[in-house]
């Protein structure tokens, strides 16, 4: 049975506090005699996170459908992850473009906007270095920007000029082709950690704070 993808409204992206990171998942073969550690192989690392999000009045009842939705953990929650310390500007367009007026939706969402980069050469799963071109959006070091719905943090920036950057990269799980568009906000798939997460509880203000934990779904 395919499992359902979710997709988290605009209004509802506006983490209140940055919690994402790579959980290597880090195995040790013991310690030796000496009381040192041999050697540590990660197996599988993943993305986890517990983003907070606010929901107010007709929101929260917009999160208890997604819960409803998720039907546990069988279902799946495409979520961007912004890091906005390391880049700001984009973060503040997260909610969409307004309209030349100045206005936005009357949902309050703005018109979609997902910038992008292009690829210049290939890179395989597993590198630890990618080029990219771009005139508007010079990667920052601690972005985190996709592939493919495969999420990867920047460790390093080199500008090659001509608008060409050397990019440092962790956790490239995915194949990337010559001039394909990579997402500079990453967008990821994940599962609640356990049943309970995401639960809702307010009162009399109608406001509330839900902050599932979440991990990335390896196999989707």
């Amino acid at each position: 049975m395919a499992r359902p993808i979710i997709t988290i409204p605009v209004k509802l992206r506006r983490d209140m506090q940055f919690t994402w990171r790579i959980e290597w998942r880090g195995v040790d073969n013991g310690t030796s005699i000496s009381g040192n550690s041999a050697w540590v192989v990660n197996q599988k690392p993943r993305w986890i996170g517990t983003p907070t999000f606010a929901a107010r009045r007709t929101m929260i009842g917009a999160w208890q459908a997604i819960m409803a939705q998720l039907q546990g953990r069988h279902g799946i929650l495409q979520v961007e992850i912004i890091n906005t310390a390391a880049m700001p500007a984009l973060a503040a367009r997260s909610t969409g473009l307004t309209f030349s007026n100045g206005q936005y939706l009357s949902t309050g969402s703005g018109v979609a906007y997902v910038p992008t980069v292009l690829s210049v050469g290939a890179a395989s799963k597993g590198a630890t270095s990618i080029k990219v071109n771009t005139a508007d959006f010079p990667p920052v070091p601690g972005q985190i920007m996709s592939y493919a719905k495969k999420p990867f943090q920047v460790t390093y920036v080199d500008d090659l000029g001509g608008g060409d950057y050397e990019v440092g990269v962790q956790r490239l799980v995915t194949d990337i082709p010559d001039d394909a568009e990579i997402r500079c906000v990453g967008v990821g798939l994940f599962e609640l950690s356990d049943e309970g997460q995401g639960a809702i509880t307010y009162g009399p203000s109608h406001f509330a704070t839900p902050a599932p934990q979440l991990q990335e779904v390896l196999n989707a």
